[in-house]
C-alpha cells in the first residue's frame, strides 16, 4: 500500500512546479499606467498595477510590503492557497478570492490585467484605497464568486533579502497530461512486475 501511495505523490509533483527553486520575474510590458494608492502604514504611494510573468505564465503581487525591479531573478517556495492569510487582509477568505480571481476573471486587455493586480492588493489590505488612477469596481469584479467553494492558485512565497522580492499568485498550473500518463505507466509496471515475481 506505501508502494501505490509513494507513486501516486510522485504523479501529482511530477511536473516540479511545487518545488523550491529560482524564477525569474518579467514586466509583460504594458503601457506602465500609476496608480496611486493608500494602504495599512502607508499614507500616498505610484505604483505600477501591473502583473509579472514567471515560467511563461502571469504572476500578481499579493506582497504590497516588498519591492520587485523590472526584471529580476530569485528565491520562491510555492505553495498553494488553502489556508494562507495576510496580516491586514480584508476577507478571511481573501487567499481563496485571489485564486478565484486569478483563475477565473478576464485577462487579456492591459485594463484587465491591471484591474485584476489592484483587486488582489484590494483583498490583501483592508485599508487599501485608491487615490488616483485606474478605479475598478469591486463589487462587480467579486461577483459569481461562491464563498463556499475552495479555489485553488499557485502562491510564489519569495524569500525576501530586506525590503527586496515580492511574494507573487498565479493560476493553477494545468497538470500536463503526457507527464501523468508516464507515471502512471510506470508505476502500474513496478506493481505488476512485483506480482509476477511473487507468483
Amino acid at each position: 500500500m506505501l508502494k501505490w501511495f509513494v507513486c501516486f505523490a510522485i504523479v501529482l509533483t511530477g511536473s516540479g512546479r511545487m518545488v523550491a527553486g529560482l524564477v525569474e520575474v518579467k514586466s509583460v510590458g504594458l503601457d506602465r499606467s500609476v496608480v496611486t494608492i493608500g494602504y495599512t502604514g502607508v499614507d500616498r504611494l505610484d505604483v505600477y498595477a501591473e502583473p509579472f510573468t514567471s515560467d511563461g505564465r502571469l504572476a500578481y503581487c499579493a506582497d504590497l510590503y516588498h519591492d520587485n525591479q523590472a526584471d529580476q531573478i530569485y528565491w520562491v517556495d510555492p505553495m498553494v492557497t488553502t489556508g494562507l492569510t495576510f496580516p491586514y487582509q480584508r476577507f478571511a477568505d481573501s487567499a481563496n478570492r485571489m485564486a478565484w480571481l486569478v483563475d477565473t476573471a478576464k485577462q487579456t486587455t492591459p485594463v484587465d490585467l491591471e484591474t485584476v493586480q489592484l483587486a488582489i492588493w484590494w483583498l490583501e489590505d483592508r485599508q487599501l484605497t485608491i487615490l488616483s488612477g485606474l478605479r475598478p469596481e469591486w463589487a462587480d469584479l467579486m461577483a459569481g464568486y461562491d464563498p463556499t467553494a475552495s479555489y485553488q492558485a499557485t502562491f510564489l512565497a519569495a524569500r525576501h533579502d530586506g525590503l527586496l522580492y515580492q511574494d507573487l499568485i498565479q493560476p493553477p498550473a494545468a497538470i500536463e497530461p503526457s507527464n501523468t500518463i508516464g507515471w502512471l505507466t510506470g508505476c502500474l509496471a513496478v506493481f505488476l512486475w512485483r506480482r509476477m515475481k511473487r507468483g
